[in-house]
């Protein structure tokens, strides 16, 4: 209920969409933002850890010169926009409400 109440009002953070049957399982923060770089950038100047998914298969040195067929190239847009914050599990609401504050200084809302 925090994360729903204090991050999904920014409008540049992308969140996975929960069924209505399931609920959530917050062991790593995660969403993406089209100015990820520059948010990561910021967290890291707050000492807050983020970390992204494992660079896509077809960027990977012994993939470079493979055959890539693609539409949309899905996997970079992920690597390089999503942001990841691990071990939000086990913090306290103070923490929870530290990261919020800084997450929403970025925007400056």
């Amino acid at each position: 209920a925090f994360v729903q109440k204090a991050f999904h009002q920014l409008p540049d953070l992308h969140w996975q969409q929960t069924l209505p049957e399931a609920e959530p399982a917050f062991q790593t923060l995660s969403f993406s933002c089209p100015r990820a770089r520059e948010l990561r950038r910021h967290l890291a100047q707050a000492e807050i850890l983020t970390t992204t998914f494992a660079p896509p298969l077809h960027q990977l040195p012994a993939f470079r010169r493979s055959t890539f067929i693609r539409r949309a190239d899905h996997a970079t847009q992920l690597f390089e926009e999503v942001i990841r914050i691990p071990g939000v599990a086990n913090q306290e609401e103070t923490e929870w409400q530290e990261l919020a504050k800084t997450i929403w200084a970025f925007f400056k809302v």
